[in-house]
């Protein structure tokens, strides 16, 4: 299993660095690395996690691939309360985040009747729609398991740190 996992995450490396090649990037070794760095992770990451994980990489070609993935569309960039975006890439089709405020886990979901407001605001608003983003930001399953254990009781998330989660 883990070695099958394996060969799916180093696809999805080289198949964003096909998209980025096909978009004129260069293929580089270095690139390559960053890629398929994130294609091994599940949920978000920061800039620093991804240096941290291709250390020989330079920091700036950390940077600069992110930053052609925003371009292309292959990552999402959130925002977070102390002002560390995170990043997740980015699943085909519409969809929207659940971010949790302890670990930072980034969830994709579907299914919101949202459009259909967000419509009849922009009609309101005598405006034309151009897009639309939205970010929920939680205490996932696996911290507040996590909190469970520690206290016998379900926590509430606290005032700073709901606080923190909202976007600049």
């Amino acid at each position: 299993m883990r070695q099958s996992l394996i060969r799916l995450n180093a696809k999805l490396g080289d198949q964003l660095l096909q998209r980025l090649s096909d978009a004129g990037a260069r293929a580089t070794r270095a690139r390559g690395a960053v890629l398929r760095s994130l294609a091994s992770r599940s949920g978000g990451f920061t800039i620093e996690e991804l240096c941290r994980d291709v250390r020989p990489v330079g920091r700036a070609t950390v940077y600069r691939t992110v930053r052609l993935l925003l371009r292309e569309g292959l990552v999402c960039k959130l925002a977070m309360g102390d002002a560390t975006p995170r990043y997740a890439l980015s699943r085909p089709g519409h969809h929207h985040h659940a971010v949790c405020v302890r670990c930072g886990t980034i969830e994709d979901f579907r299914g919101c009747d949202l459009d259909k407001l967000v419509r009849k605001l922009a009609a309101a608003a005598q405006s034309d729609l151009l897009g639309h983003r939205l970010e929920v930001y939680v205490v996932c399953a696996a911290c507040r398991a996590s909190t469970v254990g520690q206290r016998g009781t379900r926590p509430a998330p606290t005032a700073g740190a709901a606080r923190r989660a909202q976007p600049a």
